[in-house]
């Protein structure tokens, strides 16, 4: 019997293996499950294929080559989330004169922190990151070790962060469950998702700081809506409840995993795998 083939779509295929990617552990599922695996970052030499999968980590993916793969396959996952700015995801963006008074946060437009694309050319990278560490942070095109500066309020935030086009202020929300803090995160692919809350006795919660994790069940529908409108296919959406409201953080579609790896995350990786039934019904239509 003839083989399924999925490609997947890279900006580099030498760096793919150099990240704990979540796509890593699905393929492991789709293999078991009869998929022939084909990886390609040579955008003019496509093979041939029933899916592909555009995994491009860089904030904005030019439209060229999206286009150049939607002549190519009927079913290009993840063609639509182009860009996954600040200033296209959030809806919490403040400027010098916002009347919000509560607590802002520093962030990069750039997914990141900005490094991704900033540093990557092998000959310039080098000389941009060495300028970026003699300039001032206000000034620089990235925040460095994944460090968000935070101000009481928008009055406070200095005046050359509004004048840096990589920077954007955020309003700071952040979720409290009892003397902990909380970050939700709805992870999905095609019809399949995962959807748990975890806790953290610091404000910004990263794999790192996480004491305890649980299983979610309903995604609030503005979530929903966000990921249509956003065009994702397959990816992980960081959000919190504030106020009433599901506030989404952060929209990731090349997603990682924590360095403890363990039967759970591997069961879950397992069922967000079968999402691919999804996309090859629609290829057979």
């Amino acid at each position: 019997m003839k083989s399924k083939r999925l490609v997947v779509l890279l900006d580099d295929n030498k760096r793919f293996g150099n990240f704990r990617y979540v796509l890593s552990l699905l393929i492991a599922s789709w293999e078991q499950q009869g998929w022939r695996i084909l990886f390609c970052d040579d955008f003019g030499m496509l093979p041939e294929a029933e899916l592909a999968l555009l995994h491009v980590n860089r904030t904005v993916i030019p439209e060229s080559i999206v286009d150049n793969c939607l002549a190519r396959y009927q079913i290009v996952i993840n063609h639509g989330a182009l860009d996954i700015s600040k200033r296209v995801v959030s809806r919490q963006l403040l400027l010098p004169d916002s009347q919000d008074g509560g607590p802002v946060i520093v962030k990069t437009d750039a997914n990141c922190g900005g490094r991704r694309e900033r540093y990557e050319h092998e000959v310039f990278g080098p000389l941009l990151k060495i300028k970026d560490r003699l300039l001032p942070w206000t000034m620089a095109a990235r925040l460095a070790g994944g460090c968000y500066p935070i101000y009481r309020n928008v009055a406070e935030v200095p005046e050359d962060v509004w004048k840096n086009p990589a920077l954007v202020v955020e309003r700071l929300c952040c979720e409290r469950v009892g003397e902990l803090f909380a970050l939700r995160q709805w992870v999905f692919f095609g019809n399949e998702e995962m959807h748990r809350i975890s806790y953290s006795p610091e404000a910004l919660l990263k794999s790192h700081n996480i004491i305890r994790s649980e299983m979610l069940s309903e995604v609030p529908p503005f979530l929903r809506q966000r990921r249509e409108e956003l065009g994702f296919d397959y990816g992980k959406f960081d959000y919190v409840m504030f106020e009433g409201e599901a506030i989404l953080l952060d929209a990731n579609r090349t997603p990682t995993y924590g360095m403890n790896i363990g039967p759970e995350v591997r069961d879950i990786a397992g069922r967000l795998a079968w999402g691919i039934s999804f996309f090859h019904a629609q290829a057979s239509n």
